[in-house]
């Protein structure tokens, strides 16, 4: 009997981890995290844009659609998008880019009569890469 609770002092003695197995086991998360992160972080980055780019379109084609079934050729100068909230889009909020910004309707537009603006990721007018704006039928 003496032989068996010996035993069962060591399985439980042995049951935590050493000192040295965390450390291994963090230094390896961490090099995991420190080669991936980058990565999904400019992935992130992409697909905001993508959406951005998918949304200034279909929001165009929404004012576009307003105009045609109103019978205009123009926008008035008091035309907001908000106005293409029920008829056009499901809740307001399909007019808030993937930052959390408004996305802008600038009458007119560069080359057109309007354009679908959103800032991009620095939610300022202009920049550069990530940073740069989206306009609706532009890449």
């Amino acid at each position: 009997m003496h032989h068996t609770r010996s035993k069962s002092k060591q399985r439980s003695a042995r049951r935590g981890f050493s000192l040295l197995e965390v450390i291994v086991a963090v230094t390896i998360i961490a090099l995991f995290a420190a080669i991936i992160g980058p990565n999904l972080w400019a992935r992130l980055s992409y697909a905001k844009r993508s959406k951005a780019i998918t949304e200034t379109n279909a929001l165009a084609q929404q004012v576009r659609l307003y105009m045609t079934e109103k019978n205009v050729s123009g926008l008035s100068q008091d035309f907001e998008l908000e106005m293409l909230v029920p008829d056009y889009l499901e809740s307001i909020d399909g007019l808030t880019d993937p930052w959390g910004m408004p996305y802008i309707l600038r009458m007119p537009g560069d080359h057109r009569d309007f354009d679908i603006v959103s800032y991009g990721e620095d939610k300022v007018e202009g920049g550069e890469d990530n940073n740069a704006d989206i306009v609706h039928g532009k890449k």
